[in-house]
């Protein structure tokens, strides 16, 4: 069995994302695995509810899964088996029988009040208007007409994920401790904050514990994830 926690927004862009991923991974473990069938369960981690109400990115996944997501993909000679769940809970273990729901995944946020240019920041566009946006910002103005009163950060909402991140790395150090001895984990991910499990794991699973990029990021922990012989894989490019 090969489990495989994904950190949607992060990774899936399009529609060839998954088949990227499992591509990616099945050839890099196909050795490895003597069998003609592989099953391979899929957790996808996300903003998958506002409050307790299922969020349009769930719904947006929810469609996209059954348009491009396959049950079974062929590879060679071999036949991957694909489940797939909304990771809504944290997987039972020995010290949680219960499965308690979480919600309030996704929580909107003001826009921040202290946004600046890079100085650094250069536009070879000779119509660029950097200097204009500047000035907004400096301005902090809802609007581009001089006259607005209103404040930018007052008109402006941002939304982001809460507890995904947690809930996924939890998941995973569960998982650690109840597959079997020849079963892999992957985690599919470029974020960074997943650095600690990933050292932690490439320590115990070796050459069972598998992560997956989108991006050919290096990171400061990937000589010693590939000293204790785990996997890093950069998924090949995407059409």
């Amino acid at each position: 069995m090969i489990y495989i926690n994904i950190d949607y927004d992060n990774v899936i862009k399009n529609k060839e994302s998954f088949r990227l991923i499992i591509t990616s991974l099945i050839e890099t473990v196909y050795n490895k695995i003597n069998l003609v069938k592989i099953d391979v369960f899929v957790r996808l981690y996300g903003g998958w509810f506002e409050k307790s109400i299922t969020s349009t990115s769930r719904i947006k996944a929810m469609a996209d899964i059954q348009k491009y997501f396959k049950n079974i993909y062929k590879i060679k000679d071999k036949y991957i088996i694909c489940r797939y769940q909304f990771a809504d809970y944290i997987i039972k273990n020995q010290h949680n029988s219960d499965q308690y729901e979480l919600t309030h995944t996704i929580v909107k946020r003001p826009c921040e009040k202290s946004i600046i240019i890079s100085k650094n920041f250069t536009c070879n566009n000779p119509s660029c208007k950097i200097k204009d946006l500047s000035k907004w910002i400096y301005n902090k103005n809802a609007c581009f007409e001089p006259s607005c009163k209103e404040k930018y950060f007052n008109a402006i909402e941002r939304y982001e994920q809460k507890q995904v991140d947690t809930h996924l790395m939890i998941d995973t150090l569960l998982l650690s401790e109840k597959i079997n001895n020849d079963d892999y984990i992957c985690i599919a991910s470029d974020d960074w904050d997943f650095i600690p499990i990933h050292i932690h794991l490439s320590y115990k699973m070796k050459d069972r514990y598998i992560i997956i990029r989108k991006e050919k990021t290096v990171m400061y922990s990937d000589d010693i994830i590939t000293k204790n012989t785990s996997v890093l894989i950069n998924m090949k490019k995407e059409k």
